[in-house]
């Protein structure tokens, strides 16, 4: 694939990355910044009773910021 160069932004600024795709331009950035790991049982009934839900998308479910 070609490669192109994209800018990501955010609310700290813009970021000029290479990458094949815009999905793998923003990941690269915000893999830098968060960090994804399977959820205890234990954390998910604690976040869910604070009201954090699930949010559902097409392909993924994300869990609301703690």
């Amino acid at each position: 694939m070609n490669k192109r160069i994209y800018i990501v932004s955010s609310p700290n600024g813009q970021t000029l990355v290479e990458a094949t795709s815009q999905a793998q331009a923003i990941g690269s950035v915000v893999g830098t910044l968060y960090k994804a790991r399977i959820a205890k049982p234990k954390e998910i009934v604690e976040l869910m009773q604070t009201g954090n839900k699930p949010t559902e998308n097409d392909n993924v479910n994300v869990i609301a910021n703690a």
